[in-house]
């Protein structure tokens, strides 16, 4: 489930853009080993999506990634990536990984 690497750079540019517009405080870093530290202080952290689908679900829902790529752009992009998302459920595939290279 790879990402187009232009949707990902205007996305990563735009998110710097508004930060400085909107004069966004940085989170305080996390400078731990994420394998080794307990569940206690994991589980404080925001979590990346799981999944493919709740990537896609929350997409769907971020009113700054609407902001930020072309209604048609998005549409197409999320219709591919839920065809994709059925396609490896259909199959038993693992959707996290990529189709793209050969295992080895």
């Amino acid at each position: 489930a790879a990402m187009n690497p232009y949707l990902a750079f205007s996305l990563l540019i735009n998110a710097g853009l508004d930060g400085v517009e909107k004069a966004a405080k940085l989170r305080e870093a996390t400078d731990l080993d994420l394998y080794k530290a307990p569940k206690e202080t994991t589980a404080q952290l925001e979590k990346l999506p799981g999944t493919l689908g709740e990537a896609i679900d929350l997409a769907q829902g971020s009113a700054f990634i609407g902001r930020n790529i072309p209604p048609q752009t998005l549409e197409k992009y999320l219709a591919h990536k839920q065809q994709e998302r059925e396609r490896a459920e259909a199959t038993g595939e693992d959707a996290e990984e990529d189709p793209h290279f050969e295992t080895v």
